[in-house]
């Protein structure tokens, strides 16, 4: 009995403990747990303080930094120049557009009410003049409101127009691209042979003004580069090298050639339905006129197009003499191609005998080919003349060398060194000099003792002639100037030396002879 009753106590007492233990542990991890969330809640309110101490900074600095914006946008006004949009360079386009506008405008609205006096006058269709009517006017209505904000002085909103009219606005520059695109197309359909001013429809009013908006156009894109610090059209071209300035002025007049003498050849049975003369000009034309046009354009755009890609990926700035004479050649066949070509396709029965885009192109392309031409010729007699230049050079340095050994020669064979009798020059000139300089001396002293004797008063002179003397020899003096007083024999000294020099130079001469 006692071993269980001792057994069983130990069994309550290892369960108790048990107990124990597991409690402590379960008291511990709450604890911890505990402790957790209590750090957890601490950094949550740490959290949240900062971020009211952030949103309490960020009201205080709120009204600082609208401060701050408020003078950067009043320094960026004040530095901003106060812009005078009357004087805007683009207000003189913008002008030519209504004026050019406006007259297209007229000769559109009546190109249709044409009476045959014999002036042969084809009159558009009502599709031609409506496109004609629309184009023109929205041009003049945009830029006479353009013109009006220029001038605007009196509104709220003049700052506004100053802004987006200024010589680098974005706003211009759009709108400048956009109307520079509406007229390149506009003249690509009135002036073609289909359009209303096309070749032969003797429509000219309408014909001259919208290639005037249209270059004026362009114009106006190269005055805003210019007014906004960039380059222009002309500066760029110029800046290339060689010729490629005409190169490019050929080119391009060639291509715009080239597509006007394609859309006559294709076209030109459409456009002179109902037109008799028109139609009978271009049907005696024969097909081998029409190729060798197209072949000449063509010819033309080619080189010309080859030359200006040259020049971009050329290493150096000087062209190889193969290059040379290879573009010589070429020009020399386009100006032999180009002067029959003009004259025949110009001249009446041609194909660009109409007044038209084929007349002008045509002329154009044959007058910057010989500009070229011309150009190359000029290269080629600079380079003759700097050769020759070279060569004379050459001959000049190579006729000094042979003076130079048949000196030395001579100085050899008359029995000394060159060098020697250069010295014993140098020396006799030294002593000649400084005979003459102790000669000066023996002058300097003589004269002085002159003037001490003069000055000397006999014992038995009257006062009287005392007197005269010393007025006679202030007479003298006055009349003679105060440096030739003192410097009279320094002057004959120098004189002197001058002939001495000039006696051994012409002695040297000799001796070399």
């Amino acid at each position: 009995m006692t071993d269980k009753t001792k057994e069983e106590k130990e069994i309550t007492t290892s369960d108790i403990s048990r107990d124990n233990e597991a409690e402590d542990k379960d008291e511990d991890v709450e604890g911890q747990q505990d402790q957790q969330k209590e750090e957890e809640d601490q950094q949550e309110e740490q959290e949240e303080g900062q971020s009211e101490q952030a949103q309490d900074q960020d009201q205080q600095d709120q009204p600082e930094q609208d401060q701050q914006e408020d003078q950067d946008q009043e320094e960026e006004n004040k530095d901003e120049p106060d812009v005078l949009l009357a004087r805007s360079t683009r207000l003189k386009g913008y002008i030519t557009f209504c004026f050019g506008s406006a007259l297209a405008y007229y000769q559109a609205l009546n190109s249709d009410n044409i009476i045959n006096d014999g002036s042969y006058v084809v009159p558009s269709s009502r599709r031609q003049k409506r496109y004609a009517l629309s184009v023109t006017l929205c041009t003049g209505c945009i830029c006479a409101v353009v013109i009006l904000l220029h001038f605007d002085r009196f509104t709220c909103l003049q700052n506004v127009w100053k802004r987006a009219f200024r010589p680098d606005s974005h706003v211009e520059l759009f709108l400048l691209i956009f109307l520079a695109i509406w007229w390149i197309a506009a003249t690509w359909v009135h002036t073609s042979v289909r359009g209303t001013a096309g070749d032969g429809k003797n429509q000219y009013n309408l014909y001259f003004a919208t290639w005037v908006c249209c270059i004026n156009s362009i114009w106006m894109i190269d005055r805003w580069l210019v007014a906004a610090g960039h380059s222009s059209f002309g500066s760029f071209m110029t800046s290339w090298p060689h010729r490629s300035p005409a190169w490019m002025a050929a080119g391009f007049f060639s291509f715009v050639d080239l597509l006007a003498i394609l859309d006559l050849y294709l076209n030109w049975e459409e456009a002179t339905l109902d037109e008799k003369l028109l139609r009978d000009t271009f049907s005696n034309i024969t097909d081998s006129h029409w190729q060798w046009l197209l072949f000449v354009t063509a010819f033309t755009t080619v080189p010309a197009s080859c030359f200006v890609v040259i020049e971009l990926f050329r290493s150096d700035l000087f062209k190889g003499e193969v290059e040379f004479w290879l573009e010589g050649v070429i020009l020399c066949c386009l100006v032999c191609a180009w002067l029959p070509t003009v004259v025949i396709a110009t001249a009446p029965n041609g194909a660009a005998s109409f007044v038209g885009n084929a007349y002008f192109l045509t002329w154009a392309t044959a007058i910057f080919v010989m500009d070229v031409a011309v150009w190359w010729m000029h290269d080629w007699r600079m380079s003759i003349h700097g050769v020759v230049e070279e060569q004379w050079k050459e001959y000049e340095m190579q006729k000094k060398q042979v003076l130079e050994q048949n000196l030395k020669r001579a100085a050899i064979e008359q029995g000394g060194n060159y060098q020697q009798q250069q010295q014993q020059q140098q020396q006799q000139q030294r002593q000649e000099q400084e005979s003459v300089a102790s000669e000066e001396a023996q002058d300097e002293t003589s004269y002085k003792s002159q003037q001490g004797d003069e000055s000397v008063v006999p014992a038995h002179a009257s006062v009287d002639e005392i007197q005269s003397d010393d007025e006679s020899r202030s007479n003298e003096r006055s009349i003679l100037p105060a440096d030739s007083k003192d410097e009279g024999s320094v002057c004959f000294k120098s004189v002197s030396l001058y002939s001495a020099k000039i006696e051994d130079e012409s002695s040297i001469g000799q001796d070399s002879a």
